[in-house]
């Protein structure tokens, strides 16, 4: 459990918004993720991903991913892994597996070893990107046995984490100079890999999907090459009907957005806080936020008491051709926004 705490101030037209935001983040996965370094000393932790503990609001009906490829052991594998590991893919869109395989060795038909890292991403679909919730590294070496129908898994040995990483590693892929450098540089296959499965499941399912996005990153398209993704410039004060006010200040990165949303309500006032990176969906013009990274401070009028509790609701902001913000609110209500000045 890890968590964030974050104080903010500001000060647009006299008024001041105090929000503490704490942000508690469980990062569930099936084995602790590790990453792979130049020295194999000591493991460092990958930016393993949040997971949703709700279905989505915004949740669309994909396929189950399955593989449909030449290499015989990447089902066996994937069927393992969905039986034996954590996914939480209940909760997400789909589950799509990214298998860097450095190495095979089918020279005893009764264990036959596949070692690298078997990877799994959640996703959401929104509009036409696909959003990592989740993700988890499993790196290790898989056995597997020659049946009639085909190939079964036995067990796979997955690398250990912390004190035990440099020992576990070595055992693993340490036994072979090409394996060992090979793990310590398969970062370098991730993305192409992650396209290249996507594309395929895109493709056999004739869906509408054109990138790929971890948090806090730009989307990776499958089709194009990286290009610069241009972020809309939402920095000042906004307004709605209702009087409420929204207040968005971009952060040192084009991709990230701070809203500090003041709500009147009848016993008092809402403050909510929300910090967005890499949540911006191009073909919407959408900015959407989880659970994770939402508080909530209610002012009451009696006995000037602060109440202070997260909020596990998800929401969106969608910017309109007129100019216009209209916020997903907690409360599921659509309120429209215009810009001050």
């Amino acid at each position: 459990m890890k968590e964030i705490l974050c104080q903010m101030f500001r000060d647009k037209s006299k008024i001041w918004i105090a929000v503490f935001m704490v942000a508690a983040v469980t990062m569930s996965v099936s084995c602790t993720a590790s990453k792979p370094n130049q020295n194999m000393e000591q493991s460092t932790e990958r930016n393993t991903l949040w997971q949703n503990e709700t279905t989505s609001k915004y949740s669309v009906d994909l396929p189950e991913y399955s593989y449909d490829g030449d290499n015989p052991y990447y089902q066996p594998i994937w069927e393992y892994a969905q039986k034996t590991l954590q996914l939480f893919n209940e909760e997400n869109d789909v589950a799509i597996p990214c298998f860097l395989i450095l190495k095979e060795d089918d020279s005893d038909q009764k264990d036959i070893k596949v070692w690298g890292d078997f990877q799994i991403y959640n996703y959401d679909l929104r509009g036409t990107t696909l959003m990592t919730q989740s993700y988890s590294s499993n790196p290790g070496v898989a056995h597997l046995t020659k049946v009639k129908e085909g190939y079964i898994v036995s067990e796979i040995e997955f690398v250990d984490d912390g004190e035990n990483y440099t020992e576990s590693v070595n055992k693993i892929f340490g036994w072979d100079k090409k394996l060992q450098k090979a793990y310590e540089g398969i970062e370098d296959k991730e993305e192409e890999t992650r396209k290249a499965v996507i594309k395929d499941y895109r493709d056999r399912e004739k869906l509408t999907i054109e990138a790929y996005q971890d948090y806090g990153f730009d989307p990776v398209f499958i089709d194009k090459k990286k290009e610069k993704i241009k972020y809309p410039d939402l920095d000042g004060t906004w307004m709605s009907a209702d009087n409420r006010v929204m207040i968005i200040e971009k952060g040192e990165s084009g991709d990230l957005y701070v809203v500090s949303i003041m709500d009147g309500f009848k016993d008092g006032r809402k403050n909510y806080s929300y910090v967005l990176s890499g949540q911006y969906e191009q073909s919407t013009k959408t900015l959407y936020y989880w659970q994770m990274w939402v508080a909530e401070i209610r002012e009451k009028k009696s006995g000037n008491q602060n109440e202070v509790s997260d909020v596990y609701k998800e929401g969106s902001f969608a910017i309109k051709d007129d100019g216009t913000i209209v916020w997903d609110a907690p409360s599921d209500e659509q309120v429209v926004f215009t810009k001050e000045g």
